[in-house]
């Protein structure tokens, strides 16, 4: 282990910890509602091609797996079902020459509970073994830093919660209350973050994965075969895919350009859920202005201080800048989740959109450099 591994939490990587281990536990928590709300027909249900059991141990296993500091350190859950082809739960194409059978057992809800408190409580001590200087992830299939897969995995675990909350929503009308973030003491931020600190790679981290983002909601976008089913809302969808990249746009424009940019911006937050039938090219316009709010405040990050409290509070939470941000990459990847699901869902069309595409991030390796 490097010396940066054991950074203290009193040193800038260590206040970075310290907002990776709130956001863990509020995606978490989040994962945990809807867990708690499936109810046992909608749990087993076959008819989507995965399960809702599917999509929660698939959510679990890999913020278990990519916890840790890399591939051969990963220990499966004691509860695990190892002899599948899809260790994951996610049904997969079949390998011909394997015996083993595709898709394991069913987990119950108890076993999935049981695995999600094994999650939960293994997060602190996971992120704090964490060497978050590392230039590579530790997962031969990830060719992005240590850094950028702790950002990728939050995402990935917010993306595949959205897609079970609006599971609920659609088939039993049950919303998901949003967690912000796990209260984090001030002791854990003690250190401002200056222009020469090794937390200046998480502007450029963030960048890279906020606009990888807004690429994969504009393609959402563009994905949609008729134009008019980007508005249409199916009985308990609460928000169609145009409703959600409006608010995106809205959100992005207000906190990054308006707040941290300093630009003009003036954000009419109920016109982002009451504006209906907007055209897709102005839908992309709007995407568009947000990749530059979020670039042109990242790009300027030299003149901020991520270690001291936002401007402006969320939810009424006094949080630091740095929370903010990883807050709203979360919050992004929320509702691009949710268009992911309602394009499939309006047009019929179950192919994805490799929206969490590696290859698309700023620290990923030239092709040819090895992974350890």
């Amino acid at each position: 282990m490097t010396t940066s591994a054991v950074l203290t939490e009193g040193s800038p990587l260590g206040a970075f910890r310290a907002v990776l281990k709130s956001q863990y536990h509020a995606g978490l928590a989040m994962l945990r509602q809807t867990i708690d709300q499936c109810p046992e027909e909608l749990w087993s249900d076959d008819e989507p091609v995965n399960a809702f059991w599917q999509v929660a141990y698939h959510a679990l296993y890999f913020t278990h797996l990519y916890l840790q500091p890399d591939e051969a350190f990963f220990r499966p859950w004691p509860g695990h079902q190892p002899d599948v082809q899809h260790e994951d739960g996610i049904a997969g194409t079949p390998d011909p020459a394997s015996d083993l059978p595709l898709i394991p057992r069913p987990y119950t809800k108890e076993q999935t509970l049981a695995y999600w408190q094994f999650c939960d409580d293994m997060v602190d001590d996971a992120v704090a073994a964490l060497d978050l200087q590392r230039p590579t992830s530790g997962f031969s299939w990830y060719r992005v830093s240590k850094l950028e897969h702790q950002i990728i995995n939050l995402r990935h675990l917010q993306h595949r919660l959205a897609q079970l909350a609006d599971r609920l929503r659609s088939k039993e009308g049950v919303g998901t209350r949003w967690v912000a973030a796990r209260r984090v003491t001030a002791d854990e931020f003690p250190i401002p973050i200056t222009p020469r600190s090794p937390m200046m790679t998480f502007s450029s981290t963030m960048r890279s994965s906020f606009l990888r983002e807004l690429e994969s909601v504009r393609r959402e976008i563009e994905a949609y075969s008729d134009e008019s089913l980007i508005w249409s809302l199916p009985p308990g969808v609460p928000n169609s895919a145009g409703t959600l990249a409006l608010h995106i746009a809205g959100n992005l424009q207000h906190y990054f350009g308006a707040v941290l940019g300093g630009t003009a911006y003036i954000r009419d937050r109920p016109a982002e859920f009451s504006t209906r039938d907007v055209s897709r090219s102005e839908l992309l316009v709007r995407i568009a202005a947000a990749e530059a709010a979020v670039a042109g405040a990242l790009d300027a990050s030299t003149q901020l201080d991520l270690a001291q409290p936002f401007s402006e509070p969320l939810g009424g939470a006094a949080l630091t800048t740095a929370e903010v941000i990883i807050h709203l990459a979360v919050h992004l990847a929320y509702h691009l989740g949710q268009i992911d699901y309602h394009r499939r869902l309006v047009t019929g069309d179950p192919a994805g959109i490799n929206a969490v595409d590696p290859s698309r991030l700023a620290s990923r390796l030239p092709p040819g450099a090895s992974s350890p």
